[in-house]
């Protein structure tokens, strides 16, 4: 299948996940990932569906998977942090987080200014916390 196939396969997920069809969302990704295995955009993809449908353990389940591909994908250790924050709060986050702002771009594109200032106020909280029970 051609990349312009799989992007099309992507851009139609996308919208069947925005209406709420997550289920054809994530069958459009299979059949994008069939194509293109050990893709990690894909499973990133599969991540974006899973939060936009509120399956936050499903979405960790496929940013881990991500992971596993490649394991120094900045954007995917990025969204772990805010789903595992969301699921199990700041100290579970602190340890993602602080790997993604670890290898962060030293110019982050604008769209990630928010989310890496959020990820370093999460990391700088809970070593203040532990310094402060220590």
């Amino acid at each position: 299948m051609e990349p312009a196939a799989i992007d099309a396969l992507v851009a139609e997920a996308m919208v069947a996940a925005r209406r709420g069809d997550a289920s054809g969302a994530l069958a459009l990704l299979r059949k994008a990932e069939a194509a293109a295995p050990g893709d990690p955009n894909l499973k990133m993809q599969q991540a974006l569906v899973y939060r936009i449908t509120g399956a936050l353990p499903q979405a960790v389940l496929a940013l881990d998977q991500a992971l596993a591909i490649d394991p120094y994908n900045f954007l995917a250790l990025l969204s772990k942090g805010a789903v595992l924050e969301k699921l199990s709060g700041e100290r579970a986050a602190a340890r993602v987080y602080r790997h993604a702002l670890e290898i962060a771009p030293p110019e982050a594109p604008p769209h990630l200014v928010a989310p890496l200032a959020r990820a370093q106020v999460v990391v700088d909280g809970v070593d203040e916390e532990l310094e402060n029970f220590l």
